[in-house]
């Protein structure tokens, strides 16, 4: 994603052919601890991408001022595709791409990453077609292709944890599935998978299980504050205040309806106000309830979910 950049290549298919990243002179180096992707395959048979790459840049390193997005293929709309760093919204560019295959370049200006700093680039890309295959034998099943974008070895310190999680479209048949993972020269390998409707899970601020929460707080009906949950107690109890917490997760959109959705705060239950997609990032789920006096001074309360029948992980919310 940087500029010329040759690699190896690496193949990860359901189908995949690796599109490149390139960097643009040798005194590039730089880490990347961390690149998740999320990979939706939708019902009109097209492909969306949300990238999510933290760079670390050395010191005495060329600043990143390009990033290059390699894609699986040419039939990307550019008009889908937007970026930005650190929050901060920047400009992409096709014709400046100089990595091989097709893809895009990401035109840091002033969010340019310089030595010795760190920052994350944000890519979204709306629509990519060519890229579902419907079986040649048996039109119930379909492949699909993707492979990351990814950079040179020569460039890159350190290792890179990275994440992929592929989205389904509605209607996909429950039950067995087979991924294919192949890296050039080496043989194909697969492993069993199951798709389910539902399968919840909490997410975690730390280590520690603490909730990846906010803290919603009303006066007649007006929204007054939003606070992200953090170690520090949740006070609970001002006069004529309603207090709502959001919980994230995933696997939960799924669900058969509001009474299939569990919520105990301990061993006491909470009603669902809403449990389905978070509406702002892509494959975010949420789970909404009203915190209730009763949790004043509890202290560290495990919070438990189950959806469907199926029970998620646990995660800690504090009281005061």
């Amino acid at each position: 994603m940087l500029r010329k950049i040759l690699t190896s290549l690496f193949i990860l298919y359901i189908a995949l052919i690796l599109p490149a990243s390139a960097l643009a002179q040798s005194s590039y180096s730089f880490g990347v601890p961390l690149e998740s992707v999320d990979v939706y395959w939708n019902s009109d048979g097209t492909e969306a991408l949300q990238y999510a790459i933290t760079f670390v840049n050395q010191s005495g390193a060329h600043p990143i001022d390009y990033v290059d997005v390699g894609m699986p293929n040419a039939n990307f709309d550019m008009s889908t595709v937007t970026a930005d760093v650190n929050g901060h919204n920047v400009s992409v560019d096709q014709s400046g791409y100089q990595g091989s295959g097709s893809g895009f370049s990401v035109v840091m200006g002033a969010q340019t990453i310089q030595p010795g700093v760190s920052g994350g680039v944000h890519v979204n890309v709306g629509s990519i077609t060519g890229v579902l295959y419907p079986d040649s034998s048996d039109n119930t099943y379909a492949s699909a292709d993707f492979a990351p974008t990814y950079f040179g070895s020569q460039y890159v310190v350190g290792n890179t944890d990275l994440k992929m999680t592929f989205h389904l479209p509605p209607g996909v048949a429950l039950g067995p599935a087979t991924l294919f993972v192949k890296r050039d020269p080496h043989a194909e390998v697969s492993a069993p998978l199951t798709i389910a409707a539902v399968a919840p899970g909490l997410f975690m601020a730390n280590t520690n299980a603490l909730a990846a929460a906010v803290i919603l707080r009303f006066r007649n009906n007006v929204l007054q504050a939003t606070e992200p949950v953090t170690t520090a107690p949740i006070h609970l109890g001002n006069p004529g205040e309603d207090v709502y917490l959001s919980l994230y997760g995933t696997g939960i959109r799924g669900n058969s309806g509001l009474a299939a959705v569990a919520v105990r705060f301990g061993s006491n239950p909470a009603p669902a106000l809403y449990a389905g997609p978070q509406g702002y990032y892509i494959g975010l789920d949420q789970v909404n309830l009203k915190l209730t006096s009763d949790l004043a001074l509890k202290g560290s309360v495990q919070v438990s979910l189950a959806v469907d029948g199926l029970t998620s992980n646990s995660v800690i919310v504090p009281f005061e």
